[in-house]
């Protein structure tokens, strides 16, 4: 049972800090930059060398995004498993048992029906 209570902890963290570092934001963000670089391509009113700066600029904020996205991934996964980690050197609970838990069926089935039904109702909040 502990084992289960410790991977909700660590899905539940890195949920936390996905939301916390912005990576979702970002990742919209890098899509909307995207969008406004082919644009910007296909603009025929635009000489060359306004889309090559245009382009560059576009360029360095999807540069900065990765970093950010990168970042926010590797911490929001890093920080929930390494306290984790810490607590079974307490002796509290199996790191193991915990792993094999996140990876079990029932438990990556409870996770999506839970995180579905999360994701509606804060969907709804906001409309």
């Amino acid at each position: 049972m502990i084992s289960w209570f410790a991977a909700s902890l660590i899905v539940i963290g890195f949920l936390i800090l996905i939301k916390v570092l912005s990576v979702i934001d970002n990742s919209f963000k890098v899509l909307a930059i995207a969008s406004e670089a082919a644009a910007i391509v296909a603009d025929k009113k635009l000489d060359d060398l306004s889309k090559e700066r245009k382009l560059q600029h576009a360029t360095l904020q999807l540069l900065k995004l990765f970093v950010f996205i990168l970042a926010g991934s590797v911490a929001a996964v890093a920080l929930p498993a390494g306290i984790r980690l810490l607590i079974h050197f307490a002796g509290i609970g199996s790191w193991d048992d915990t792993l094999t838990t996140t990876l079990s069926w029932p438990f990556i089935a409870a996770s999506t029906v839970v995180g579905c039904t999360a994701f509606y109702l804060m969907k709804g909040k906001k409309e």
